[in-house]
């Protein structure tokens, strides 16, 4: 009686794991992601800003 139950555990056991590795990969990847976009978000602002200034100083 205790073998197919033991036998399920470690079948629940290595579906969770898997599940965890995937997750896992899926967070590294949605950092990265993160991480480019953040960069890509400040290299823009840091252009809008630098024509905003030039604007400023051209219009003076």
């Amino acid at each position: 009686m205790g073998g197919p139950s033991n036998k399920s555990e470690l079948e629940m056991e290595e579906r969770l794991n898997e599940l965890e590795k995937r997750l896992y990969s899926q967070d590294k990847r949605w950092k990265v992601i993160r991480n480019i976009l953040l960069v890509i978000g400040l290299v823009w602002f840091a252009l809008i800003l630098v024509g905003v200034i030039q604007f400023m100083s051209s219009g003076s």
